[in-house]
């Protein structure tokens, strides 16, 4: 399970991965060396285009499945972006721009949930896709 103290220091690692779509190999490395380390007994496949399955536990009555795509859709995103923190909120920052750049949050956010259910449950399957797999689902 996800302590309260690791939350805030994994939110920061997650938004400051760049991964537009067609460059999402920093968030597959991370979610592979982050299931590796913390979720040892969960077993991790990566097809040729990217997509990571992840499994815990066998398949069968309740088996839950989540499903999760690992690009993020702001464009933006300044060689000095780093993620600052004010009280309880997080955001991107570029000093060069002086403004703030969005952080691909909305998607990132769901990894902290899916990372506590694959710790928790005995059995569980997620996949985690890249954009080349969602363009052959749409072709």
């Amino acid at each position: 399970m996800i302590e309260q103290s690791q939350i805030d220091t994994l939110l920061n690692d997650l938004y400051s991965i760049h991964s537009t779509t067609g460059h999402e190999l920093p968030m597959i490395a991370f979610v592979r060396e982050y299931i590796e380390k913390h979720i040892p007994v969960a077993r991790i496949k990566m097809d040729q285009h990217g997509n990571l399955y992840i499994t815990k536990g066998e398949a069968g009555v309740g088996y839950p499945t989540l499903a999760c795509h690992m690009d993020q859709v702001q464009a933006l995103y300044s060689e000095d972006f780093e993620v600052r923190q004010e009280d309880d909120m997080l955001y991107g920052w570029s000093e060069q721009n002086q403004q703030r750049e969005g952080l691909g949050a909305d998607d990132k956010k769901w990894y902290l949930y899916r990372f506590a259910l694959l710790s928790r449950m005995s059995s569980f399957e997620g996949l985690y896709g890249s954009w080349r797999r969602e363009r052959l689902y749409r072709q």
